[in-house]
């Protein structure tokens, strides 16, 4: 940081930031960090003011630690055109005050010259500050319309990056879901295609799409999946009731059956030698 020494105790003073009026911390002395005038102790000493040429007019609350040489020179500028135009302004608003509000004037200061002195700078700070009122009400005007374009035009931008890849991703997510789709394609499944229909072999499933909008339809209907279920418990059925009808069939052919009988005759009178008569039938 820059230092500069104190115009009354000589003590190093530095400056990190605000405005130029600066008091030492040894001797409790104001002085203008610029040029180092002691300067009274107020809130806007008249070293400052706008009508003071000999002083740093308008250059109180410059920030800088060491203002330019181009920024002092437009703030005597601007001090010149201020009194050339405020001038005559204020002087005359403050005599009014005096005639026709005297008991105003008294309270603008503790001694005529205090008086006289601020009433000038106020009325002088007041129509300045109502002359570049409607250029700062403009500047800011333009600030907002820059604003807003800056803002559209950022806003069409994004939506139109943006929507040219949700399209990517829905074209690749499309091209994903077919692919998986005919991959998961049921065997016999129907595809429809706009006015032609294919069918893939012997199965219950139904794809049905529409190649104009890209769209495609995997789900199956509920009442579809319905039909195709009894379908299915149907084909099972008749199957069962044709197996078991075979199987019935199979049954109602009878095997040979030998069957032998076996008679005893009654022992003849004639003959008891032999032995007894069998008769064998087959």
């Amino acid at each position: 940081l820059k230092a500069k020494p104190c115009p009354q105790c000589g003590m190093a003073v530095s400056k990190s930031g605000g405005c130029n009026q600066i008091k030492c911390p040894n001797c409790q002395v104001s002085f203008c960090w610029i040029c180092g005038q002691i300067v009274t102790d107020d809130a806007f000493p008249e070293h400052f003011r706008w009508w003071n040429l000999r002083g740093c007019a308008n250059m109180q609350l410059d920030e800088g630690n060491e203002p330019k040489r181009f920024t002092r020179v437009m703030a005597k500028a601007l001090s010149v055109a201020q009194i050339i135009v405020l001038g005559p302004i204020s002087v005359a608003l403050t005599l009014c005050t005096i005639v026709i509000c005297p008991c105003l004037f008294p309270g603008c200061g503790g001694s005529f010259r205090e008086r006289i002195v601020n009433s000038i700078s106020f009325y002088g700070s007041f129509i300045s500050t109502l002359i570049m009122l409607p250029f700062t009400c403009i500047a800011f005007l333009l600030l907002a319309i820059f604003y807003c374009i800056v803002t559209s035009v950022l806003l069409v931008f994004k939506v139109c990056t943006t929507g040219g890849r949700t399209r990517v991703m829905e074209t690749q997510r499309r091209s994903t879901g077919e692919a998986d789709a005919s991959l998961a394609r049921p065997v016999g499944a129907t595809v429809t295609r706009g006015p032609h229909t294919a069918t893939a072999g012997q199965g219950q499933g139904v794809y049905a799409g529409n190649d104009s909008s890209g769209e495609r339809n995997t789900d199956l209907n509920s009442s579809d999946m319905l039909r195709e279920i009894a379908a299915i418990f149907a084909m099972e059925a008749e199957a069962e009731e044709i197996f078991t009808h075979d199987e019935e069939a199979t049954d109602d052919q009878s095997p040979v059956h030998l069957v032998t009988t076996c008679a005893v005759a009654p022992p003849s009178t004639e003959s008891h030698s032999a032995g007894p008569v069998v008769n064998i039938t087959n």
